[in-house]
């Protein structure tokens, strides 16, 4: 299950990763959620690190053609923030 985390962005509400499955999980402020698969654990650091998430995700997934879904990968694994 994934897990959202707030986070401190202006672009980003909330991140949660899954490392068995390699699953990341981005809720954006304007855009709602979109999953990334295939990240391995240091690529999620330097995102959660990243001085802007924003655009670590354009210089990193979107300009990679990163593998990534609108929305959650299956209901029974993400758990919104309540």
């Amino acid at each position: 299950m994934v897990k959202l985390e707030p986070v401190s962005s202006s672009c980003v509400s909330s991140a949660g990763y899954d490392e068995q499955n390699r699953i990341l999980v981005i809720d954006f402020i304007k855009t709602g959620v979109y999953t990334y698969f295939d990240v391995s654990p240091d690529i999620h650091s330097r995102f959660m690190s990243a001085p802007s998430m924003g655009a670590f995700v354009n210089y990193v997934f979107k300009s990679s053609n990163w593998p990534y879904q609108k929305g959650y990968p299956d209901a029974a694994m993400a758990a919104p923030l309540e």
